[in-house]
């Protein structure tokens, strides 16, 4: 199964058709912030893979900083870990237990790194796929 979206990447990008494999850019349109909208398709395995990253891989390639709590001790599953970070001019302090994660703060959580990047950066759906895709 194929989505159909517009992703929005800085204009300094450059663009490469992957026909073979679904995965093509087509028509520009000159966005906020001198992004350029880009028309695509992403296939359902490079969602899936978006969605299954673990935020301990992702969040040192989004955050301007990360931090681990080195004091932090998991209540329910000793995989989860306390975060300190600062992404897009805002400090989060995030629980993580591989794909998924809560802030504490603002009392919201999520799964998987699109979710993640729309939360951190304020963006929608196409815009953090195209900013996953640079990152990554």
């Amino acid at each position: 199964m194929m989505a159909h979206l517009a992703v929005v990447l800085p204009s300094s990008s450059k663009f490469v058709k992957q026909t073979s494999s679904g995965v093509g850019f087509s028509g520009e349109r000159e966005g906020k912030n001198g992004a350029v909208a880009v028309k695509g398709k992403v296939d359902s395995g490079e969602l899936e893979r978006y969605r299954s990253l673990a935020c301990e891989d992702v969040l040192p390639k989004i955050a301007e900083y990360v931090k681990a709590d080195p004091t932090f001790t998991p209540i329910r599953d000793s995989h989860t870990h306390r975060w300190h970070l600062r992404a897009g001019g805002r400090d989060f302090e995030l629980l993580s237990t591989g794909p998924k994660f809560y802030d504490t703060r603002a009392k919201r959580g999520g799964g998987g790194a699109i979710d993640l990047v729309m939360h951190l950066h304020r963006l929608d759906f196409r815009q953090a796929v195209g900013w996953l895709r640079e990152a990554l």
